[in-house]
């Protein structure tokens, strides 16, 4: 399936080889609800990298204070565990992103956090005090091929590199 030249979303979500027995746990009662959520709260970024997936998804929109709220107490009214804060756009440059992880934090939920690291600096102590785990995207060994490969629109490869440290 992975040689196909476009692949079926939904393949990634159900994968064949367990859709059997994720029916079965479905149907049993035993998953009710997601245990984990990939969160896209912003569908804008700072950078343009030259192979971004989502380069033409991306616009300025995103999620309003109210909604992300709502959505985080129904997630864990729910029983949802965790929450991956990702891409569809950077989710540092999400404007409510500190009540985000304040809030997240409050509900208890185990929160992970990818991001292409342009903004740590800004949020160094809300993510050190709420993530378990921060995953940067850094695919180059120095600033020339960095922002040959990024087009940082801020910042750059030294203050992500001073960000993670």
């Amino acid at each position: 399936m992975l040689n196909k030249k476009r692949i079926d979303p939904f393949w990634k979500l159900i994968q064949p080889e367990f859709k059997k027995e994720l029916n079965a746990m479905i149907e049993s009662g035993e998953l009710t609800h997601p245990l984990v959520v990939d969160l896209d709260p912003i569908s804008s970024c700072n950078s343009a990298c030259r192979y971004c997936i989502d380069s033409e998804n991306l616009h300025e929109s995103y999620f309003s204070k109210e909604k992300i709220s709502d959505l985080l107490e129904e997630l864990a009214a729910m029983g949802c565990r965790a929450i991956v804060i990702v891409g569809g756009g950077e989710p540092l440059t999400y404007p409510y992103f500190d009540h985000l992880l304040n809030l997240a934090v409050k509900l208890k939920f185990h929160l992970g956090l990818v991001t292409n690291g342009l903004r740590l600096n800004k949020y160094t102590s809300v993510i050190a005090s709420s993530c378990s785990w921060v995953r940067i995207s850094v695919d180059a060994a120095n600033a020339k091929t960095y922002n040959f490969l990024h087009h940082p629109q801020e910042s750059g490869f030294t203050e992500m590199i001073d960000g993670m440290k």
